[in-house]
């Protein structure tokens, strides 16, 4: 009978932490609170990598619109690149730094993880900061050389009225 009693403890216990406020409930919550927040079309700012800056080379890198990227509240990313990839991106608001991971369509068959990364944003201002393909997120905002990093600032762009 005591064997019982200890293979059904680790059950409860899971049960109980995923009721708890703060669980994955709350987390969907506070995404789609940041994901209304982030709604919108940006404009990047500048962008480093590696430790070199690159944001007089964004319209090599990304195309002519590579340097705008539009943000819808489903978690989609309009942002093309030349090749023609389309992004979606996963964000956890609750995570400390905020986590914000690049996802890829490369066909219909569904969505790859590209990159994992890290995100503050202001009203007007996104920061992003993520890892090379393969490499760990990062824990802080910074791009130096051999950090195979990516730093990019956006700003929000203005609706003409």
């Amino acid at each position: 009978m005591h064997h019982h009693t200890t293979a059904a403890f680790p059950v409860v216990i899971a049960l109980f932490m995923y009721a708890l406020p703060g669980g994955d409930n709350a987390k969907a919550e506070a995404a789609r609170k940041e994901l209304k927040r982030l709604a919108g079309t940006w404009e990047c700012a500048f962008m480093g990598s590696n430790g070199r800056v690159i944001r007089s080379d964004l319209g090599r890198f990304f195309g002519d619109e590579g340097h705008r990227m539009t943000i819808l509240e489903d978690g989609s990313l309009v942002r093309k690149t030349k090749d023609g990839r389309r992004f979606k991106y996963r964000l956890d608001p609750t995570a400390r730094p905020k986590t914000w991971d690049y996802l890829c369509s490369p066909d219909k068959g569904g969505d790859k993880l590209v990159t994992v990364g890290i995100y503050e944003l202001d009203d007007n201002e996104l920061v992003i900061c993520y890892a090379a393909s393969g490499h760990p997120r990062p824990t802080d905002f910074t791009f130096n050389r051999g950090s195979y990093r990516f730093f990019e600032i956006w700003h929000r762009v203005k609706d003409k009225k």
